[in-house]
């Protein structure tokens, strides 16, 4: 069964024009979910209203995009996220991502080193795969010399950025925690939503006194 948007709000971009994102709950501690390769908010649905009750969640919507993954509009997506983020006020959050959703996210981390809390990369693009491998080692390396607490979390069955990129990540992160979701393909938060969802609790419970 297809997502519908979690779509609240609604931002004019300069190369996109109106795109929508959802906020859900009230709270000083922000977590951006950030979608893979055309998706949506809606695609984080159980995660948000697993979240929201103690969190303020964001989740953009990113127009979606056809051609090559290598031409992907990396830098106009990670624009329009942080012209979301200034709207709303956050000035630091955790950032979770999956797939292109990752990628973005730690190319925030490159624009903003204190905009990140936290990350957590689920199945995440833009480390080893789909780019070149000096960009990769900027990200990591951007990760690393911010000392925030990271998650990586990867499906067991994951046949579009295999397990070993998720370890590969997680060796270059010697402070980092990875989980393998079994059963779980590329998007595992909606594959196994409840493994998921709890990885997720328990990380930011362990790092609520972070700031």
């Amino acid at each position: 069964m297809m997502e519908k948007s979690r779509d609240n709000r609604h931002i004019e971009t300069e190369r996109f024009g109106s795109v929508g994102y959802c906020v859900e709950g009230e709270s000083e501690e922000k977590v951006v979910l950030i979608h893979g390769w055309n998706g949506h908010s809606g695609t984080w649905a159980k995660t948000i209203d697993a979240l929201k009750n103690e969190r303020m969640i964001i989740a953009p919507s990113l127009p979606s995009f056809f051609g090559d993954f290598a031409d992907i509009p990396l830098v106009d997506y990670t624009a329009a996220v942080e012209q979301i983020l200034r709207l709303e006020g956050v000035k630091r959050a955790v950032f979770a991502g999956n797939s292109m959703g990752g990628w973005i996210s730690m190319n925030c981390i490159i624009h903003n080193p204190a905009i990140a809390r936290a990350i957590i990369l689920e199945d995440t693009a833009g480390a080893g795969y789909g780019n070149r491998v000096e960009e990769s080692s900027a990200y990591i390396a951007a990760i690393r010399k911010s000392k925030i607490p990271s998650l990586i979390i990867w499906g067991q069955y994951d046949d579009v950025i295999p397990s070993s990129t998720g370890e590969r990540i997680a060796g270059e992160l010697p402070d980092s925690i990875y989980r393998v979701i079994r059963g779980a393909g590329h998007v595992p938060h909606r594959d196994k939503p409840e493994e998921f969802i709890k990885l997720v609790k328990l990380f930011l419970s362990d790092i609520k006194s972070i700031r």
